[in-house]
């Protein structure tokens, strides 16, 4: 007990010594302290608002309704209407990795930002964060005359210096401007979160991320549904025709055999045989108007479903550091790094001296 007490003495002791150090230092911690604060508030009232835009929808990721029609396509041996998978694509496992792709927000930032002036997103996000004046100080020729971003311009022919802008947009966006998560992992809920430093900017943004992504998974998702539909819709356009010319032939034929005699067959062999053509189209036509009618329920199951929940409305929340705040925080920071350079430098000193 007695050591326990020696010790503990001791760093009391050694506690009293370094707070009676750290007094003898006060004006310079002040200063600091004072000096922390002031760089704080310089912060506060240079940085700019960030507007923040959140964008809450809901993913259908199996198509309700169609039981029906999975039990028909089951009874023809047509398996996938009305079934879905944790490897879909547009499934929220991997729907959040699928918007933050590369290929996506690319095709965005390309888009059509405004109407009226024509610009694209890209070109209007170079406005905002001024991004020529950076380009100007460079050594590069290319950035030092401009470069703009077109809405229709082919994006295979865009010059190194303009690809890697558009590639290292890409990675300021992941890494600062857009966020994606789940407000709640039991509900099919999920919130786009865009923050840039231009209100109009972050909400038309959340907005053309989601219909671009739509559209996108649409082309690509359902084309070999829609192909399916296409190629029966066709194969069945044609036995339509073959059907209604072999009923033209039956009534051509019936009208040159009228009169005859009922004793001569063999002039009933081209009505026969034109007959058979009817009900050989007529049997080949109902398949193929059956197959249709399933692929096109096959199409409307795979054909993604979304709703939005809330849209981002203005005005949005905006995100910026108090002066006060920044007072605070900066005083703060200023004191505790002089005080932990007294400390550390005392320490050094006394462990010079004991060597």
């Amino acid at each position: 007990m007695e050591e326990k007490d020696l010790k503990v003495r001791d760093l009391i002791i050694k506690l009293i010594e370094l707070f009676r150090f750290l007094s003898s230092k006060w004006i310079i911690i002040l200063i600091f302290s004072f000096l922390g604060a002031g760089l704080g508030f310089l912060k506060a009232i240079s940085t700019n608002a960030k507007y923040e835009a959140k964008l809450t929808f809901v993913l259908e990721e199996e198509k309700s309704g169609l039981g029906g029609a999975s039990s028909l396509a089951n009874s023809l041996g047509i398996a996938g209407i009305g079934e879905g998978g944790e490897g879909d694509l547009f499934s929220s496992i991997n729907f959040f990795d699928f918007l933050q792709s590369r290929n996506l927000i690319e095709k965005v930032l390309l888009d059509l930002y405004d109407e009226k002036t024509k610009k694209t997103f890209m070109q209007k996000y170079v406005e905002i964060y001024q991004l020529e004046k950076i380009w100007y100080e460079s050594d590069k020729p290319e950035l030092k005359r401009g470069i703009k971003f077109h809405f229709g311009d082919d994006r295979d022919k865009f010059s190194k210096v303009k690809d890697s802008i558009l590639g290292a947009t890409y990675l300021t966006f992941i890494d600062t401007h857009l966020k994606l998560q789940r407000p709640d992992t039991e509900k099919a809920l999920m919130e786009i979160t865009i923050i840039t430093e231009s209100e109009m900017f972050s909400k038309r943004f959340s907005e053309k991320l989601l219909e671009v992504a739509f559209e996108h998974y649409s082309i690509n998702k359902i084309q070999k549904a829609r192909n399916n539909v296409n190629i029966l819709q066709r194969q069945a356009d044609s036995v339509r025709v073959e059907l209604y010319n072999a009923l033209t032939g039956v009534a051509a034929s019936n009208d040159k055999m009228f009169g005859l005699s009922p004793a001569m067959n063999v002039m009933r062999v081209p009505s026969a045989k034109k007959q058979v053509d009817v009900q050989v189209n007529t049997a080949i036509l109902a398949e193929l108007v059956k197959n249709l009618e399933i692929s096109k329920m096959t199409l409307l199951n795979q054909t993604p479903l979304y709703q939005i929940v809330d849209k981002p409305i203005l005005p949005l929340s905006i995100i910026k550091l108090g002066k006060i705040k920044a007072l605070i925080i900066g005083g703060f920071l200023g004191g505790f790094l002089i005080i932990s350079f007294f400390i550390f430098s005392r320490y050094i000193k006394r462990q010079l001296s004991n060597e």
